[in-house]
């Protein structure tokens, strides 16, 4: 009894501690990727105050573009908010607007931003991608495909910071940021590279950067061997027709590229052709509005794929211009 009575006390006590210290930890990743973590808490905390306007969802070009506080206001006084993620493919965009962005931020105004790494079904990373995001235990929450033990595990973890954040402590740099002399990652950390309104600024700073490591990146993943893929067509569809029963407006962006892009795609100019006419029949054929940005040049990018802080105000430019024409600002 006395054995009994000593680990009670150690755990109510280790209890008490874990939950005085959650912030030098980090959040236990049930979603695929850190950003999608901060990032649905930030979703949290405007659902609570009303949900958002506008938002934009898509890929790093969008998560780099889009700035919400350079859009012109919305008169019903939700702010806008861009819920794009790093390495989106379209199973991942379309899965995480239907069962995680729209149904809480309800807005008015989607934003769908793509390029045409997005639609190729030959891009091996964005195969990885999707399967660690369907298999997530947030998503598979969400979706409603958790099986017992993970239905188990979420309510304990609900009630105690302890089991809550039990792999995390078995790591010996968060044990140092638990004793108060660690400098891991810790809960916020986001904040750094994601501003207020979802925008990651990681790369607004920097000039023009080409190396071959960035060209083998993009002509063996996003652009190897492209074509339009069946199933990311038949995604993107779906996609539209969701938001288009649950949301007022739908504005589907082709994203502005680099002439450097368009040369690394195996057919050149000719691809991003047929890419566009695809989205063009997409937004048509599911009511929606398009818009092709077009190809910027460099000096807007920080990379062939990501724009820099004059990109981003360029982008929010054109956006704003195109919200104004469509009578939706």
């Amino acid at each position: 009894m006395r054995v009994l009575v000593v680990a009670l006390a150690v755990l109510c006590l280790s209890e008490v501690a874990v939950r005085a210290r959650a912030d030098s930890l980090i959040e236990p990743q049930l979603w695929s990727a850190p950003e999608q973590t901060y990032k649905s808490d930030q979703i949290s905390a405007l659902a609570e105050k009303g949900g958002a306007s506008l938002v934009a969802v898509g890929s790093s070009t969008v998560d780099a573009a889009f700035d919400a506080h350079k859009l012109t206001p919305s008169i019903s006084g939700r702010p806008s908010y861009n819920a794009a993620t790093g390495g989106g493919s379209l199973p991942i965009i379309a899965g995480w607007s239907e069962f995680e962005v729209i149904p809480r931020l309800k807005p008015d105004t989607v934003i769908v931003g793509i390029v045409s790494r997005e639609m190729n079904p030959n891009d091996p990373k964005q195969q990885g991608f999707t399967r660690d995001f369907l298999a997530s235990r947030a998503f598979r929450h969400l979706n409603g495909t958790e099986n017992a033990m993970q239905v188990v595990e979420q309510r304990v973890e609900d009630a105690s910071a302890l089991f809550r954040y039990r792999t995390i402590l078995r790591q010996p740099r968060y044990i140092q940021n638990f004793l108060g002399f660690g400098d891991a990652p810790r809960n916020g950390s986001y904040a750094s590279v994601v501003n207020s309104a979802g925008q990651y600024t990681s790369f607004l700073p920097h000039g023009f950067h080409n190396t071959p490591a960035i060209e083998k990146q993009f002509r063996s993943a996003g652009l190897y061997r492209w074509e339009l893929g069946q199933t990311e067509r038949g995604t993107l569809s779906h996609l539209l027709r969701y938001l288009r029963a649950n949301v007022k407006n739908v504005l589907l962006v082709s994203m502005p590229i680099t002439p450097v892009y368009v040369s690394w795609s195996p057919n050149g100019q000719a691809d991003i052709d047929v890419f566009n006419a695809e989205m063009r029949r997409q937004a048509d054929a599911n009511g929606a509005k398009f818009l092709d940005t077009g190809v910027w040049p460099t000096d807007l990018f920080a990379d062939p794929g990501h724009v820099n802080r004059a990109g981003s105000e360029r982008f929010m430019d054109t956006i704003n211009t195109e919200l104004r024409r469509l009578g939706w600002r």
